[in-house]
């Protein structure tokens, strides 16, 4: 009944409800996104593939190695 307890309390169901939001929106993320893996792990593997298309900044290294 006292402003001290009352405080103490409205905290406590402040952090529980936002404990229990933070914790429902990340297992809905969680569930909701499909385990995605990757094609390639290399630069040699990008290279010998011809399915994905590849772009990059003029003069920079990743686009000299793919030039050769």
């Amino acid at each position: 009944q006292s402003i001290s307890g009352r405080t103490l309390s409205g905290f406590l169901w402040f952090f529980s409800i936002t404990l229990a939001a933070v914790y429902s929106g990340n297992l809905t993320a969680f569930l909701a996104v499909s385990k995605l893996s990757t094609p390639f792990s290399t630069m040699e593997d990008i290279a010998s593939q011809n399915e994905y298309q590849i772009g990059f900044t003029g003069g920079g290294y990743s686009e000299m190695f793919f030039r050769v």
